[in-house]
């Protein structure tokens, strides 16, 4: 039952919760819990299969039936609190909401109804409707899609800026930003200086179309989504950081699909030619690439951070370049391709940029790694966590990394038969990647959703599997990703996307 301006707490089936005194409303842990020292993906994928097996009484509470799963209290899940004011574990709050195929989420247009607080259509009104018309195109103000970030990473719990700031000044320790992955850690006076001088200038007129808003009921019913891994480098161009000027051209990781014309992503072969794979099985369905985040070290791998390293880097203030050279070595010794070190003249040898030049990405980070260290920097190297900071999207310069990664900042429509071009046949070719394909760009998600929502059948087989951590981050990357979009994907996606939108 939905009233004006209020509703009745509802199960999934919509039948009515009994009212009870002291019923609550709040809409998420934030301001009512501290947010927990550990994400609530850190048990993802344990015990997570005997979450589907059970459907609770709706007329007890969580303390009630303590050690069961509550997948059919869609209200308590997306509120954090059942019908007595009882919190709920985040654990297990988290992975009740994310349960890909269980009652909580779905299936059932009563569940939606009450998540929304508006009945949902019997059909999607979307799919038949090109998502890309001019005059449903919507845009976000820098305000409003700040407060949407942070209202992703409350309810979540995933460690942003403020938690950065809050924990330097509680514990007086050093920071370890996100950009530094592996790198030094930094005082808050340092971050706080490197805002201050970082200076980005919008890209040139002409190259890259604004980021426009759409909703997972944007994707038509029927369609196909895979998968875009870009790092979180942004758009636009350096024009100086806390190391000084510049003029180094960013050219987007998960930004890169707003390019003006049809070119629609850059990547390596193996990776374009599995998009294209997918999109040439399915041919009679649309398909949909949604970016997701990869880790801050991917940044290392990335031509515009070395630009803006070689833009700082002077051999006259190498002050051992032996001990350096010894370290790249070393590097190389340890990794998966020790022969990528072949060629290397040394740090202050003039042909050192060349060769750089030259390292396809993979050897290139492992140079970077290796450099990112504070013992370099004391020998003359640049500051590669300063130089990552300054390419670094504003939307995920301070995200920490998830075991369940926020999914759809852009989306591109895949055109079967455009894909794997080499780079000098587009219209403007990437710094890093050799190869591209050519689509349309519908839009980026207002609000990006984890994973697991977005690819509920991969999500499935990752937990049957019970992957570690590192294992479900490889299975994903290595597996052919094909999601259809289904009424009830589309349902599941919108109430996850309410639930973020209360904790703004």
């Amino acid at each position: 039952m939905i009233l004006k301006n209020k509703r009745l707490p509802v199960n999934a089936s919509g039948g009515l919760l009994p009212m009870r005194p002291g019923y609550r409303r709040n809409t998420g842990f934030p301001s009512a819990y501290p947010v927990p020292k550990s994400t609530p993906f850190a048990d993802f994928g344990r015990n997570i299969l005997d979450a589907f097996k059970y459907t609770p009484d709706p007329n007890t509470t969580y303390m009630e039936r303590a050690g069961k799963n509550l997948l059919g209290d869609m209200e308590s899940m997306i509120s954090g609190f059942d019908a007595q004011g009882n919190k709920i574990p985040d654990t297990l709050r988290m992975i009740s909401l994310l349960a890909p195929g269980g009652a909580g989420f779905g299936g059932k247009a009563a569940v939606l109804g009450a998540t929304t607080g508006a009945a949902p259509k019997a059909s999607s009104a979307y799919a038949s409707r090109l998502i890309s018309d001019n005059d449903r195109k919507k845009y976000l103000s820098n305000a409003e899609q700040q407060a949407i970030s942070a209202a992703e990473n409350r309810t979540f719990g995933i460690p942003d800026r403020q938690s950065l700031i809050d924990q330097a000044n509680e514990t007086g320790n050093m920071i370890a930003p996100p950009w530094g992955a592996k790198g030094p850690k930094i005082s808050l006076e340092k971050m706080i200086s490197m805002e201050d001088a970082l200076k980005i200038n919008p890209p040139p007129s002409g190259m890259y179309k604004k980021r426009n808003v759409i909703t997972p009921e944007d994707i038509p019913i029927g369609s196909n989504l895979t998968n875009l891994s870009g790092d979180q480098s942004g758009i636009g161009v350096l024009k100086n950081s806390l190391s000084g000027k510049s003029n180094v051209a960013l050219d987007g990781g998960f930004g890169y699909p707003q390019r003006v014309g049809d070119d629609i992503w850059n990547s390596h072969g193996p990776v374009i030619n599995q998009i294209q794979s997918i999109a040439d099985a399915t041919p009679d369905r649309k398909t949909f690439a949604l970016t997701t985040d990869m880790t801050p070290i991917s940044l290392h791998f990335n031509d515009m951070v070395n630009k803006r390293f070689f833009e700082l880097f002077d051999k006259k203030a190498i002050s051992n370049a032996e001990d350096i050279n010894e370290t790249i070595a070393k590097a190389f010794e340890s990794s998966k391709n020790p022969d990528g070190v072949t060629g290397f003249p040394g740090i202050t040898s003039p042909k050192f940029k060349k060769w750089m030049n030259k390292l396809n990405g993979t050897n290139r980070s492992t140079v970077y790694l290796a450099l990112d260290k504070s013992n370099m920097q004391k020998l003359g190297v640049p500051d590669l966590g300063e130089i990552k900071h300054s390419i670094s999207s504003p939307d995920s310069r301070y995200r920490q990394s998830s075991l369940d990664p926020l999914v759809g900042y852009n989306a591109a429509e895949i055109i079967p038969g455009n894909v794997g071009i080499p780079n000098e046949l587009l219209d403007i070719p990437h710094g890093t990647y050799p190869m591209g394909m050519k689509g349309n760009y519908p839009g980026g998600f207002d609000v990006k959703l984890p994973r697991s929502v977005v690819y509920p059948q991969w999500a499935e087989k990752a937990a049957e599997r019970n992957l570690a951590p590192a294992q479900m981050q490889g299975s994903f990357r290595q597996n052919k990703i094909i999601q259809p979009v289904t009424q009830q994907w589309q349902d599941k996606a919108m109430a996850v996307r309410e639930g973020i939108l209360k904790n703004k």
